[in-house]
């Protein structure tokens, strides 16, 4: 909408928003009009002049103009959120995860609390059905600094070579660490949090981590791979905690 000034010209006040983007809220200078980039929820929100010159009259009618922005902020985007993540044995880590059909805002946004989620929670790999999302998304990140998290939406395994066998724990079995067998390298493709299709060769710690996280979507857990008698000591010791 287009209002006119006194000399008959368009009018129109800038209100510099502040962009979300990965670090958070800031504060920025944009320069001119643009339009929002990939990593920024908004930069800028054009809103009418008061056609009536009238101080009291026009900070109220600012002031209603910019009251879409508010429910813009509040309901179209919001920082990412730690989620509850289950406990062995819950029933629902014995779900079988449901391929991604579409990667909407929706999943970016659970893509976004997951990372936030394995980090507070110092962990290196997370799976959507341990946050009780039955859907094909895992994150992982075996970096040092915890700041490369990779996000795999639908994983497939391709081809897989060799054999190690590492001490691998979980966050849905906290407290307990045992030795596993896997696949030393493996090829995988998936979706990347856009939606984009991808192939990645992997070896080491990632392909651990992310046979490990695959694992959950099929409603296993790293415990499958122990003895009888090891399953049953972790459950009864995780299932007192629980209780006390």
């Amino acid at each position: 909408m287009d209002w006119l000034n006194d000399d008959g010209q368009h009018s129109l006040r800038v209100l510099d928003s502040l962009v979300l983007s990965p670090a958070g809220w800031s504060d920025v200078d944009t320069g001119g009009p643009s339009l929002p980039s990939s990593d920024c929820f908004l930069k800028h929100f054009y809103y009418p002049r008061s056609p009536i010159h009238n101080p009291i009259i026009e900070v109220t009618y600012n002031l209603w103009s910019i009251f879409p922005l508010v429910l813009l902020l509040e309901t179209s985007s919001r920082m990412a959120s730690r989620l509850p993540i289950l406990v062995y044995p819950h029933p629902n880590l014995r779900k079988t995860a449901k391929p991604v059909e579409e990667v909407t805002p929706e999943i970016a946004q659970l893509v976004d609390d997951m990372v936030h989620t394995m980090y507070e929670a110092n962990g290196i790999g997370l799976a959507a059905i341990q946050v009780d999302r039955p859907l094909q998304v895992i994150v992982i990140d075996t970096s040092e600094e915890k700041n490369s998290p990779q996000v795999y939406i639908n994983p497939e395994i391709g081809t897989s070579m060799g054999s190690q066998t590492t001490e691998e724990g979980c966050l849905s079995v906290p407290g307990f660490y045992e030795d596993v067998e896997r696949a030393e390298s493996i090829q995988v493709t998936a979706l990347n949090r856009n939606g984009e299709q991808f192939t990645r060769d992997l070896e080491g710690l990632d392909s651990v981590c992310v046979q490990h996280e695959i694992d959950h979507l099929r409603g296993k857990v790293f415990v499958d791979y122990l003895s009888r008698i090891k399953r049953s000591r972790i459950r009864k010791k995780l299932l007192k905690a629980k209780a006390a």
